[in-house]
């Protein structure tokens, strides 16, 4: 016989149904954004050096915060810090959308990033809080698998957005 079934057991779930979700947003930008290269270079009259440089400051800008969100994940907690960061990243994407320049563009991606990688340090701690030992292996395929689901995604819509819309719709989407 079964006794009741236990809600913070069928609740860890939802939650890492959520925390996949932020971390497919955050992935759609990041893992997307080259998809947009030729709308970029189009828009901005930029060579391939240059732009191979812009989208380099996504990651310059993930890999300086990685540390920091980690820390203060720690300290706040995981849904604190993905509802700051990524509402930050957002905004940082939607100025950026509207940057009459490709460094200023930049400077906004760079910020969108380092904002944003708060999703992977507070993903990690989410599912080493909610999750025995013998189910994390699972629980992380499942979020890796949605990073490569938004990628995939991301790829196959900015582009069209981009050409119907423009660049700016585009990063409007991201954001």
């Amino acid at each position: 016989m079964r006794g009741p079934a236990d809600p913070a057991r069928s609740f860890r779930w939802v939650v890492l149904g959520a925390a996949t979700v932020a971390q497919m947003s955050f992935s759609a930008f990041t893992l997307g954004l080259p998809a947009l290269t030729p709308a970029i270079r189009s828009h901005f009259h930029a060579s391939i050096g240059a732009t191979g440089a812009f989208l380099g400051v996504v990651s310059l800008g993930l890999a300086a915060t990685l540390l920091p969100w980690g820390l203060v994940s720690d300290r706040v907690g995981e849904r604190a810090v993905m509802t700051i960061g990524l509402l930050g990243a957002s905004a940082s994407l939607a100025i950026g959308a509207f940057s009459p320049s490709f460094l200023l563009l930049a400077v906004a991606l760079c910020i969108a990033a380092a904002l944003g990688a708060c999703v992977n340090s507070a993903i990690g701690r989410t599912v080493l809080a909610w999750f025995p030992p013998e189910q994390r292996g699972f629980a992380y395929s499942i979020r890796q698998a949605g990073m490569m689901v938004a990628a995939a995604i991301a790829a196959a819509t900015l582009p069209r957005v981009a050409g119907a819309h423009g660049l700016r719709t585009a990063i409007l989407v991201l954001a």
